[in-house]
């Protein structure tokens, strides 16, 4: 388990994950002006491991105007909406 919570990540990106699941948890951080607020699966490709969700809770997340972050073009976060729902963040 990785857990990130009340922390202020400014020019930083929210949560990221790849690699079949981390359970990465964050909670009540602040992310300023970041490109996204959350990334999982980010290749599309390794996929998120049943029973191993990811959580994204109570986080206050500024973005920026201009994004840099080709795999979550204009959009408030990513996650591969194709698995099943038991893989999706929490």
């Amino acid at each position: 388990f990785v857990y990130t919570s009340y922390d202020a990540a400014p020019y930083a990106t929210g949560l990221k994950n790849n690699f079949g699941g981390h359970d990465n948890h964050h909670h009540d951080n602040i992310y300023a002006y970041v490109p996204s607020c959350f990334q999982t699966d980010q290749d599309m490709a390794s996929g998120q491991l049943s029973g191993h969700n990811d959580l994204y809770q109570n986080n206050t997340c500024i973005i920026r105007q201009e994004k840099s972050t080709p795999l979550v073009k204009d959009s408030y976060g990513q996650w591969n909406c194709d698995y099943d729902q038991e893989r999706w963040p929490i």
